[in-house]
């Protein structure tokens, strides 16, 4: 039989937190990885995610090695980007990963490269236009000419404007004095 100074505590994992008596406490696990990434405070997942590599590609949807890990996350404080904002400058490379360093990198170029982009797209989804609006009559041919022109040219623009443009204001908007 344990005396009375001996350590004794029970925890129990089931769905619901409660105190059950004096000498065990029954705790609440996430079921599913969304559950988990949807309640937990961002403080404590920026902790688990430097040890597990798998929580931190389910979170940001890539990998990185644990001191790459501990550089993203250093980023994402000190310029205070949200998760979608990380997953963005990543994918729009960005946010590089060399061996085990992560570091912001702003490409002009890309900035440029997506402006000079949208820009002849404009002219030439103009000169379109401007040819359909030439031919004699105006039917639903021309109206079918007009929304395919206008609506293939926001989409395009739009993923130039989210891919090439939009990642380097991200740290111009973000940046610290």
């Amino acid at each position: 039989m344990p005396s009375q100074t001996d350590a004794f505590s029970q925890t129990n994992v089931s769905d619901e937190q409660r105190v059950a008596g004096r000498d065990y406490v029954e705790l609440v696990t996430p079921r599913s990885l969304d559950l988990l990434l949807a309640t937990t405070s961002d403080h404590e997942l920026d902790e688990a995610c430097i040890g597990n590599g798998r929580l931190f590609g389910a979170r940001f949807g890539f990998d990185a090695p644990e001191s790459a890990r501990r550089a993203i996350l250093a980023i994402r404080q000190e310029y205070e980007f949200t998760d979608r904002q990380i997953v963005q400058l990543h994918r729009a490379k960005v946010l590089r990963i060399r061996g085990l360093q992560a570091k912001l990198e702003r490409s002009s170029l890309l900035l440029w490269g997506g402006r000079l982009q949208i820009t002849v797209l404009g002219i030439w989804t103009v000169f379109w236009l401007v040819l359909v609006m030439m031919q004699p009559g105006f039917g639903l041919k021309h109206i079918a000419a007009f929304t395919f022109l206008g609506g293939a040219f926001f989409l395009i623009a739009a993923l130039t404007n989210y891919g090439m443009v939009q990642p380097n204001r991200l740290i111009d908007l973000h940046k610290r004095p």
